[in-house]
């Protein structure tokens, strides 16, 4: 369900109620406040909620209020309310996807009533990633962008997620195991990316493949926001709401710059560009480095570099076969 389209379609509740809520049943239901404020009204079992109040963000444990359908009738009820009070259409129609993403499916009637502990531990999540975007970024629009674009394209995109970094800074993109994938994007018509020494080490276990990819900008493009979108339809709500954890994470105050557009990209044109390379077959500064220096970054062309076939790359590990194969449709292995 498109949530943000379902709360903009709901009137404002008439004087006596305090919210509007869409059709349906359930006890998870999308629903416009009185004071024109997208919420989420959550039937819950047990009691011993606590009140949360953030810059854009507010909890209030289960109280009695009366609702409006979008029909024109009403209800009396008891619902635990969530409200995104930002003023701010963006960050409103952000708090519809998130709510979507860590409730599962609002507005659906066979949805049992979560639990208290449940509640709690869904708004601890909420809560963190709501905090994040006050932050400061620890990632480029470009490099994530580039990273959603291969969740997007994976064979198993939970797969794809559950191997994701959870910290932005991490070494590698994506792991599992003893084998890694980076990525490296480029917005130029030269195949050079930077690179540091570290991710292409030969003295750690396992393998590291390099995908690479020339970005193609477009303001008709394909956005940060619309790659979750499209992964959302084909994850599970527990990985969607790690996804947009790490996204929160990486671009922190930096979240509204993700469908900006000069931050959009050819989704089809960039997946053509992709290519595969082992770390080994990466050009590289001759080693072992004079003493005393550490963390060195350079950039690499791959021009000229060996590549590494589709098939031989999924044959390597798991990993790999679960986010590659998808990426080549169209392109020769």
């Amino acid at each position: 369900m498109d949530l943000w389209s379902t709360y903009r379609a709901l009137p404002r509740p008439s004087p006596e109620a305090a919210y509007t809520i869409a059709h349906g049943a359930g006890a998870l239901r999308l629903a416009r406040s009185a004071a024109n404020q997208p919420a989420l009204l959550i039937a819950t079992t047990g009691s011993g909620l606590t009140p949360r109040r953030l810059a854009n963000l507010t909890f209030a444990p289960p109280l009695e209020m009366i609702v409006a359908r979008a029909d024109g009738t009403s209800e009396h009820a008891r619902f635990a309310v969530l409200v995104c009070t930002a003023d701010d259409a963006e960050l409103e129609r952000y708090f519809c996807r998130v709510v979507g993403a860590f409730f599962g499916n609002v507005g659906d009637g066979s949805v049992t009533a979560p639990s208290a502990e449940e509640v709690e531990r869904t708004l601890d999540g909420i809560t963190t990633l709501f905090c994040a975007l006050n932050r400061a970024p620890r990632q480029s629009v470009q490099g994530l962008w580039a990273e959603l674009a291969i969740i997007a394209w994976a064979r198993v995109p939970e797969a794809a997620i559950s191997a994701w970094h959870s910290e932005p800074t991490e070494l590698h993109d994506f792991a599992l195991g003893s084998h890694r994938l980076e990525i490296k994007s480029t917005l130029t018509k030269l195949r050079e990316h930077y690179f540091q020494l570290d991710q292409l080490s030969t003295a750690i276990t396992g393998e590291t493949v390099i995908a690479s990819l020339m970005l193609q900008q477009t303001p008709y493009g394909v956005s940060v926001f619309d790659l979750v979108e499209q992964i959302g339809t084909r994850a599970g709500n527990e990985a969607t709401a790690r996804l947009e954890t790490i996204i929160a994470d990486s671009l922190g105050r930096d979240w509204p710059d993700a469908d900006a557009d000069d931050l959009r990209f050819d989704l089809e044109a960039t997946r053509q560009t992709l290519r595969l390379y082992r770390a080994i077959d990466v050009p590289t500064v001759p080693q072992p480095l004079p003493a005393g220096i550490k963390r060195v970054q350079f950039v690499a062309d791959l021009s000229n570099a060996h590549e590494l076939p589709l098939d031989q790359a999924c044959a390597l590990a798991p990993l790999y076969a679960d986010l590659l194969p998808e990426l080549f449709v169209g392109v020769p292995a």
